[in-house]
């Protein structure tokens, strides 16, 4: 018995078939994120330094599983860093903004 959740695949231990695994991104290419990484440091919770500021997803299935993704506000404006997807939020879908702006 195969079961889903959401778009991964849950499978049990005995299962061997690899093919039909999926893992939808979360992100597409051009993607407006904001950055909500935070991490337990000595009991505290600390939050990174790009915390809160804004990027543009440019490869949502980079090494590792994360997203690469081009800072687009702040200090770090114009830097390449990659993220787990689950430390980021979506904020506008790729096409999303250029259509709203079009449409004004």
């Amino acid at each position: 018995i195969k079961r889903f959740q959401g778009a991964k695949k849950i499978a049990k231990p005995d299962e061997t078939d690899e093919t039909e695994a999926t893992r939808a991104d979360p992100y597409s290419v051009g993607d407006e994120v904001v950055i909500l990484k935070q991490d337990i440091v000595d009991g505290h919770v600390v939050k990174s330094s790009f915390f809160g500021e804004t990027a543009t997803v440019t490869d949502p299935d980079w090494e590792t599983n994360e997203c690469k993704v081009l800072i687009t506000s702040g200090d770090h404006k114009g830097e390449t860093k990659s993220y787990k997807p689950e430390d980021l939020r979506g904020v506008g879908k790729a096409g999303m903004r250029r259509a709203s702006l079009s449409e004004s």
